[in-house]
């Protein structure tokens, strides 16, 4: 037994040499001390040189072990990220999968409510745009420095026509005398007043169309056309001599003369019209044209109106005229001066509805600009409930995406690249909506052209602004979710449950 565990031992030592630490049954010493184990030679490594060998190589065997494990690790982390990513991109897929079709339908919902027609694609643009065709449309007259006022005789003093007659010739003739008057006239009903005056008419070429058709009848003074500043296109206008022992004239818009006589001069040309008698019924009778002048807004600017016609106040009868006077008089002075003028013909006429020209249209106008008002705040809010709605679609795809930008970030992806995948999204939503509502609005723009003022079915500049401002709400609308999303913290991205 003995020897056998010599010669185990032996050949231990003289393969590694080791420290060597007796048994209980080696110390066979006096005084319980134990004895140099026989194999401890004396020509051996010290033990401080055993130690420090068995250090390092436990340091390079730490080493290697550590280099495994974190190869290991960062192995085993690339796959977890791999997979997360691969997840990710298929869950990613499954969802735009579902909702894609949703939001795109939104953005066209929102194109074709705001696109679907030509002028009202965007209603804050077609509020700017009325107002400013209202200030540049050709209304047929002069508006700056024309001073109105009404006139009403009562019929007890003024009972005949020569009577009516001569009160308004000597009213316009001293209107016409103040310093700074240019001109002076009358009409029965001023331009863009809230009622016309239709009578029917025919003409000697269709004689029976008299009930089928009818013209906006007017009743003049000679002075009023030069007065109002209406074109007189051929012909001449009434005179003084126009009276009831000519045949009745009348002045007709351009309108009615080509349309009554296509390819033809109207001058010479007869309308029959319902003429009305101080000692008898009224009949019909052949009114001759003498003039033809501009068509005028009698009725909106927003719309033609009717055909137009024009008798003489001296061949017909009024007590209720309306007066124009253009000069560079201060409105306040000229009503004061129309007043003293009419307490020197008439103490008991009193004058009413004194306003310059200006004035009266901004009233007769006031319907229009209600609705433009109207319209600007339901484009208004048609566009913050589109850019709300946008936002609110990108930021919650921001959302669904928090881990998949987190797991991008850790990879390395910069910040400007996170800003960039978001937003173009949001911008790729908004280009398939302006896109697909552009379609819509020129395959309907024919159907609602007859409801446009000023603007074509196909304007440049309504196709062109509407998109570009739409847009601009549009990336702003993205780019705040977006901004989050880049700034996000890749830790706390991986831990985003979703929820």
């Amino acid at each position: 037994m003995s020897s056998e565990r010599a010669r185990s031992l032996d050949a231990a030592t003289r393969s590694e040499p080791f420290l060597y630490v007796p048994s209980p049954v080696d110390r066979i010493s006096a005084g319980g001390e134990p004895a140099l184990p026989w194999n401890v030679h004396a020509s051996g490594p010290s033990s401080e040189q055993r130690e420090k060998e068995a250090y390092e190589r436990g340091i390079r065997e730490g080493e290697a072990t550590s280099r495994a494990a974190a190869a290991l690790e960062l192995t085993s982390v690339k796959a977890s990220i791999s997979a997360a990513l691969e997840k990710f991109k298929a869950e990613r897929a499954a969802y735009f999968a579902r909702i894609e079709p949703d939001v795109v339908q939104l953005a066209l919902a929102i194109a074709r409510k705001i696109l679907h027609r030509e002028a009202q694609m965007d209603p804050l643009l077609l509020a700017g745009m009325v107002r400013v065709a209202l200030e540049r449309v050709e209304t047929g007259f002069t508006r700056g420095n024309v001073f109105t006022f009404q006139v009403a005789l009562p019929f007890s003093r003024y009972n005949n026509p020569a009577s009516a007659d001569r009160f308004f010739k000597n009213l316009e003739d001293q209107l016409r005398a103040l310093p700074g008057v240019q001109a002076a006239g009358a009409i029965n009903l001023l331009p863009l007043g809230s009622t016309s005056n239709p009578f029917g008419w025919a003409s000697e070429a269709a004689p029976d169309q008299w009930a089928a058709q009818a013209a906006d009848t007017r009743i003049v003074t000679p002075q009023y056309f030069s007065t109002m500043g209406i074109k007189l296109l051929s012909g001449r206008l009434f005179t003084e001599q126009d009276d009831l022992t000519r045949p009745y004239e009348v002045v007709v818009d351009d309108v009615l003369a080509r349309r009554a006589w296509p390819g033809a001069s109207a001058l010479g040309q007869k309308v029959n019209m319902t003429t009305f008698h101080m000692n008898g019924p009224p009949t019909k009778e052949w009114w001759h044209v003498i003039g033809v002048v501009q068509h005028v807004h009698n009725e909106s600017l927003t719309e033609e109106g009717m055909l137009q016609i024009y008798r003489p106040l001296l061949q017909d009868f009024n007590l209720n005229m309306t007066m124009v006077v253009r000069s560079e008089i201060d409105p306040v002075a000229m009503q004061k001066a129309a007043e003293s003028i009419l307490r020197t013909l008439d103490k008991d006429v009193p004058l009413h509805q004194a306003q310059t020209i200006d004035g009266y249209i901004k009233i007769a106008q006031t319907p229009m600009a209600f609705n433009l008002i109207l319209i600007g705040a339901f484009g208004l809010i048609a566009l913050v409930l589109a850019s709300v709605g946008l936002y609110g679609v990108i930021a919650y795809l921001v959302s669904q995406r928090t881990r998949e930008i987190g797991v991008r970030i850790a990879l390395g992806a910069q910040r400007q690249q996170i800003l960039r995948l978001i937003l173009g999204y949001g911008l790729k939503l908004t280009a398939a909506g302006l896109a697909s509502g552009v379609l819509i609005s020129l395959a309907v723009s024919q159907v609602i052209s007859n409801q446009l003022f000023e603007v074509k079915a196909t304007d440049l500049a309504t196709y062109i602004l509407t998109p570009a401002v739409l847009a601009f709400v549009a990336m702003l609308a993205s780019y705040f979710p977006s901004r989050r999303a880049a700034r996000l913290d890749p830790m706390d991205a991986l831990r985003y449950d979703g929820q």
